[in-house]
């Protein structure tokens, strides 16, 4: 990608607008990105202005929603029944995880990957894959998030990023998940003048990357009062979650956003 941000603006004869924004992950995260628009569109309406904080120093950091992790977790076991070994990471931000806590329209790439392991020869229960998400996400704090942080931090990334890849992506037999929420970041608030989206989704997919293949996308629907999980599954995984009937007891297919 040879640009920071690529935006696209397309009008139908309905009456319709839809605005398509590609922005590089490699200096910005989903909140940061949510921040730009509702910054933008605030702008552009002449309200009163959302003011990004570029002032924090380069961190990794993960939002801590529990409906949308729980209702993530509920997909995991769903495909234990390929009796595989599987790894489920959780991108994690955070802004709120410091003392004191960062803006939330602080910009960058400030999230942090915790990850769980299922192994094929042992039953487990959703109950023990929430407990051990929850104990991979009480070490993320603040002594954790001070030790990453400026030039020196780059060493316990690096770090750190090697206690992963030897724990749990160094298993080439493995199913790899992953799952980030922007779940209560209002992206339905975003309103440029014309009223607010009725339809929007989110993507951090890219063609050809084999970790993107099996993700998980949390996000609002545009009634705001349930969770939109955008899932790209290899073919055989996504033939059993569709016909899971403890999965759709939780869902729907394909609802319309109208």
């Amino acid at each position: 990608m040879d640009f920071v941000v690529m935006i696209q603006v397309n009008f139908f004869e309905c009456g319709g607008i839809a605005i398509g924004i590609y922005t590089s992950h490699k200096i910005i995260d989903g909140h940061s990105l949510l921040t730009f628009l509702k910054s933008w569109a605030c702008e552009s309406s002449s309200r009163q202005n959302i003011h990004p904080d570029f002032t924090t120093s380069p961190l990794i950091f993960i939002p801590n929603p529990k409906l949308p992790k729980e209702l993530t977790l509920t997909m995991w076991p769903t495909l234990f029944g390929f009796r595989k070994p599987s790894i489920f990471t959780f991108s994690m931000n955070l802004r709120p995880r410091h003392s004191p806590p960062l803006l939330p329209f602080s910009m960058g790439n400030i999230i942090w990957n915790i990850a769980s392991s299922y192994n094929c020869d042992t039953d487990l229960e959703v109950r023990h894959v929430i407990a051990c998400l929850r104990s991979a996400a009480e070490k993320v704090n603040n002594e954790f998030i001070e030790e990453i942080k400026g030039e020196g931090g780059v060493f316990k990334v690096e770090e750190n990023l090697r206690v992963l890849e030897e724990k749990y992506y160094s298993n080439n037999n493995a199913l790899y998940f992953g799952c980030t929420s922007l779940c209560n970041g209002g992206l339905y608030e975003v309103d440029f003048g014309w009223g607010r989206p009725i339809w929007s989704r989110v993507s951090s997919f890219e063609t050809g990357l084999p970790i993107a293949t099996n993700y998980i996308a949390l996000m609002d629907t545009n009634t705001s009062d349930g969770i939109e999980a955008w899932i790209s599954l290899e073919v055989n995984l996504m033939a059993v979650v569709e016909c899971d009937p403890e999965f759709l007891a939780f869902c729907s297919l394909d609802p319309s956003p109208l």
